[in-house]
């Protein structure tokens, strides 16, 4: 069972190497190096660091430090003397982000890469297999319990170590870390969640990293090439990582203590630390000796890694968001975490939801890469207009973000869909306005030989908290539906404010054409409807929109019409 994941080299600025995301990785390249003389090498390098010309180790000894050799045990012992293949940190990722194709009987050949989302000098993530799998040595360490007869330092250069040891400018720390390095793009498709929960890089940006590579190479996405795409998993080796600026005394008060409180660091740059330590480290050398290699897994198709990221997005809303509205238009912000750069602006468009009630429309008005406080967001503003009728009291905000696969062929594309949660909701403001047809219905009487019959749609205003001081509405005409005939007719419109509740009326008159061929005494169904606009409360300091629902009636016809 794989330990928990330790990483190598954390990214304080990982947000702004996300914008080379599209950047492709150089070819992996390594150094063939017996694993003990690279280790012996690092150590003397790092002595002479440390004390100058001052610094050196006797005939037939060595410069490592014992618990590191002898007593560590995190390296196989055979593993010691044989030669290992040396990557630097951006080869190592360069090897682990190639993408290969196998033939049907046949190898494996080489079809791309995936760019890590982190941009090439990224560290590797790496899982220990042995609880003591690190080591960490400094100018101080690397001198005490060596002064026998492994090293040959005088009394300055001793001073000169210690002294580095507790200068910013002058120290250096080695650590090592031993175990299985594993490909973040394998941890990502492959490990569990556990993997990634204390990590500054977000299993959805991994995740969508390969979407991107599909996106981009359609050809390799058919039937025919399923289970035949493959990636590295994992390496097992040692890695030693070179840093300085930890003082002595940060190592002693554990802060320079692996997986606790590393510093963050920049490769290739100066960055602060993590949490509170006020001290700044700069990368100095990474480099990883590679000894063995587990079997390549296959590469995920892309419809799982679409259905994975759909369930994996994190949503925020935007500051400024209303949290009410009386109907008219408004904007609303809605951020997404862990999306690059590189996959923001112009990768996504809106998908408009199906023609169905009481829904609000979208517009995708712009997107763009936001930095904020503690993360960097794919920031999307809509305008959004309210559904025609009020809600039962909120409008959920729920439009659909999707970046398409279109495959070669005519074949159907492959949608990544991100829709945030119906938690995202404003207020509406007109359910607090209840418009309702004014209790029991009288049928109406065609009388024989009439060519019209007066009608009446009474409604009823029920606020909720605010007092209703005037209603209007800019069009009285009235749709009129019989049967199967329908008619536009005009009518009169009055409000009753001195009722309790407020009282709308709209008078009208039924032509007798709807009721052509009716046999006598036969009662039609009819239904009373505004022909278009809302009717407008007016609350004293707003005006609601507020659309009024059909009006049932019966008529009994007492003669067919001629």
């Amino acid at each position: 069972m794989r330990k928990s994941l330790l990483y190598t080299v954390a990214l304080c600025t990982f947000f702004p190497a996300l914008a080379q995301a599209q950047t492709a990785p150089v070819a992996p390249t390594f150094e063939t190096w017996k694993l003990s003389g690279w280790m012996e090498n690092q150590f003397r390098s790092l002595g002479t660091t440390c004390a100058g010309g001052r610094f050196k180790v006797k005939n037939g000894r060595s410069a490592i430090p014992g618990d590191v050799f002898t007593q560590w045990g995190a390296v196989p012992p055979a593993v010691w003397g044989s030669q290992v293949k040396i990557y630097p940190t951006f080869s190592l990722n360069a090897l682990f982000s190639k993408v290969y194709q196998s033939a049907p009987n046949g190898p494996m050949t080489e079809t791309g890469s995936i760019p890590f989302p982190w941009g090439s000098d990224g560290p590797p993530l790496m899982s220990r297999d042995l609880a003591q799998a690190s080591r960490a040595h400094n100018c101080a360490t690397l001198m005490s319990g060596r002064l026998d007869s492994s090293l040959k330092i005088d009394f300055i250069g001793i001073n000169a170590a210690l002294e580095a040891s507790r200068s910013d400018e002058r120290s250096e720390t080695a650590f090592l870390y031993a175990g299985k390095m594993n490909s973040p793009l394998a941890a990502a498709m492959g490990l569990g969640d556990a993997i990634f929960d204390k990590l500054p890089l977000s299993r959805f940006t991994v995740l969508l990293s390969i979407w991107d590579w599909y996106k981009n190479r359609p050809e390799l996405v058919s039937a025919s090439n399923a289970n035949t795409l493959w990636v590295e998993d994992a390496v097992s080796g040692l890695a030693v990582y070179r840093a300085s600026g930890l003082t002595q005394n940060s190592m002693l008060s554990g802060n320079g203590g692996f997986g606790l409180s590393l510093p963050f660091l920049k490769v290739g740059g100066d960055a602060e630390v993590n949490g509170t330590i006020g001290v700044k480290s700069r990368f100095q050398n990474f480099s990883v000796a590679v000894w063995d290699s587990t079997p390549r897994i296959n590469l995920k198709p892309p419809s799982w890694i679409a259905g994975e990221l759909e369930k994996r997005a994190e949503f925020d809303k935007g500051s400024g968001n209303p949290v009410r509205t009386d109907g008219e238009a408004f904007n609303y912000t809605i951020d997404i975490r862990h999306i690059p750069p590189a996959f923001c602006q112009a990768y996504w468009t809106h998908r408009a939801p199906a023609v169905s009630n009481n829904q609000p429309a979208y517009n995708l008005v712009s997107t763009e890469s936001v930095t904020t406080e503690d993360r960097t967001v794919c920031r999307f503003v809509f305008r959004v207009t309210p559904p025609a009728e009020s809600t039962n009291g909120e409008i959920a905000i729920t439009p659909a973000l999707v970046s398409r696969i279109v495959l070669p062929g005519g074949a159907a594309p492959i949608d990544l869909v991100l829709t945030p949660p119906p938690t995202f909701t404003v207020a509406d403001g007109r359910s607090e306005f209840r418009p309702l047809v004014n209790g029991s219905l009288t049928p109406l009487t065609l009388p024989v030989g009439a060519q019209s019959i007066p009608g009446q749609a009474n409604y009823m205003i029920v606020a909720r908290d605010r007092a209703v001081v005037g209603v209007y509405t800019t069009v009285e005409a009235m749709t009129i539906t019989c049967g199967s005939k329908t008619a536009v007719v005009n009518g009169s419109f009055t409000f009753k404010a001195d009722s309790s509740p407020e009282a709308v009326q709209i008078a009208y008159t039924l032509p007798v054409t709807l009721f052509q061929g009716v046999a006598a005494g036969a009662t039609v169904g009819c239904t009373a409807a505004m022909a278009q606009g809302p009717l407008r409360i007016i609350t004293g300091q707003s005006t609601i929109s507020v659309r009024l629902p059909a009006y049932p009636f019966e008529v009994t016809v007492a003669k067919p019409a001629v």
